[in-house]
């Protein structure tokens, strides 16, 4: 779905191509409408690639990242502060040495398929790489700690952060009483863990889906009975 496709003009719609406004609305607001077909699509409308990276980076800076310390802020029932001042600066035009990848649809730094699909995602923009990096680190976990299942800042541990990572929802009053129920029980700074984990997985899809993040091929394979007990396949992102 883009903002055409119901009648309505996006943001931008008259500054930025149209196929440009309409990645944007989708990596921000649809990810399940991304695949590689659509993503082939844009180049042959003339988008390069390493463009798409960054615009994709650009999305999870400016949008993404903004909802996900909005979601910390919302998780931890806090007012939310202001956006900061921003600052001024010339794009470099510079990207390192890239390689096709068989683990997204964008190019990524050489060599490829050496780490994580969603970490070597927007490689090609180092940049961006680093943006979410710093923020990953604060609200879930350092990139390069992922393969340590025992990491802990002190409060939650990795088991508990995965737990909470997938048990998100939206009740306004249960998360209330959640809440409540925590600070009571651990105190204020597991509250802030927390928060902080929910608002990461606000953020983490959107560079997912947004450069093709796909499962490794002994991966599909040793989650295939969880992924049908639990319907994911049923999922759109399923597609890639």
């Amino acid at each position: 779905m883009s903002p055409w496709s119901v009648g309505r003009t996006a943001p931008g719609a008259q500054i930025l191509p149209e196929e440009v406004t309409d990645a944007i609305y989708r990596i921000a607001r649809y990810p399940s409408s991304l695949t590689d077909g659509w993503y082939q699509t844009q180049l042959e409308l003339g988008i390069d690639p390493f463009a798409y990276v960054e615009m994709v980076g650009v999305v999870v800076a400016v949008v993404v990242a903004v909802a996900a310390v909005d979601g910390f802020y919302r998780a931890a029932g806090l007012e939310r502060p202001p956006l900061p001042t921003p600052l001024a600066g010339v794009p470099s035009g510079k990207h390192p040495h890239v390689e096709r990848a068989t683990l997204n649809w964008v190019p990524v730094a050489a060599p490829a398929d050496r780490t994580a699909a969603v970490v070597q995602g927007l490689s090609a923009a180092p940049g961006e790489v680093d943006n979410v990096a710093r923020l990953a680190a604060a609200q879930y976990i350092p990139f390069e700690e992922m393969g340590e299942l025992g990491w802990s800042r002190g409060t939650l541990s990795r088991s508990e952060m995965e737990f909470v990572a997938a048990a998100v929802g939206d009740d306004a009053a249960r998360a209330e009483v959640a809440r409540a129920a925590i600070v009571h029980r651990l105190g204020a700074d597991w509250l802030v863990d927390a928060s902080a984990v929910i608002a990461n997985f606000e953020m983490m899809t959107r560079p997912a889906d947004g450069t093709g993040a796909r499962l490794r091929p002994e991966q599909i394979i040793a989650t295939a009975s969880i992924r049908e007990n639990l319907g994911l396949d049923a999922f759109p992102s399923a597609r890639r």
